[in-house]
């Protein structure tokens, strides 16, 4: 690793802590399980979560947690993962879980995957008696959700750094919330992580996709298009918003009110 890439991992593990700090994310004690898809940003994730706790003033144990869907063609190389792990002192549980996709329209196979993956990600939380769920979202992902909601379901909506969940059983937390992809997958080169064996071939088939694909068309002609959407959804002027001067307005988050 040279200067310029050390220089941008410790910014890097700066800014997830910044982000962490801002949410108040973890605290001593926590036990944190860490979805890992094995894909960069679960990768990177785990691997900074691991590597701050050497000098984070919160004593917080992990699990990594990988969901295995049989009957998905996505594959990771689970040798690598557990070596990966065992590196970073963190526990793996490789889950195998089933899913009917007969159940579901052929468009909607990578929601209906995503939904039984997280679902079973919630069980073995509650099961391994850790309070605190970390998934690798970053960036580019809060923006595709909030671009998915608006267009397909009229809601302004997104992913929180934070978000209580069960009656506070358990928090879905999200330390690189403010990183971008670029980020990640620049931080994935530098410490040469692997592809995943076999890619799922309806990953490009999908709503979210597109929204990506529309995201990139905006950067391209507005260079900080991306950063100044991210910051515009913790920056609301609800006062003039369409809906601010009628009684029936519904605003979904009583923070709002």
């Amino acid at each position: 690793m040279n200067k310029l890439e050390k220089r941008f991992v410790q910014k890097f593990y700066a800014r997830v802590g910044a982000c962490i700090h801002a949410h108040d994310m973890l605290q001593d004690g926590d036990k944190v399980c860490v979805g890992l898809s094995g894909g960069k940003d679960s990768l990177a994730l785990l691997q900074t979560l691991a590597g701050r706790r050497r000098f984070s003033k919160s004593n917080y144990h992990l699990i990594a947690v990988h969901i295995d869907v049989q009957e998905v063609p996505y594959k990771v190389d689970s040798q690598w993962l557990q070596q990966f792990c065992d590196e970073l002192k963190v526990p793996l549980i490789i889950e195998k879980v089933s899913v009917d996709f007969n159940k579901t329209a052929k468009d909607s196979t990578c929601f209906y995957c995503s939904w039984n993956r997280r679902k079973r990600l919630f069980e073995m939380t509650r099961q391994l008696d850790a309070n605190k769920l970390a998934l690798g979202h970053h960036r580019d992902d809060a923006l595709e959700t909030m671009m998915l909601n608006m267009i397909s379901y009229g809601t302004l909506s997104s992913m929180p750094g934070k978000l209580s969940m069960f009656e506070g059983l358990i928090k879905l937390i999200r330390p690189m919330l403010d990183l971008s992809s670029d980020d990640t997958q620049r931080f994935a080169n530098i410490h040469q992580f692997p592809s995943e064996r076999k890619k799922c071939p309806h990953e490009n088939l999908t709503r979210r996709f597109e929204m990506r694909d529309l995201l990139d068309d905006i950067q391209t002609k507005f260079p900080e298009a991306k950063v100044n959407m991210y910051k515009a959804l913790s920056n609301i002027y609800l006062d003039y918003m369409p809906a601010a001067d009628k009684e029936n307005a519904v605003i979904r988050d009583p923070r709002c009110k």
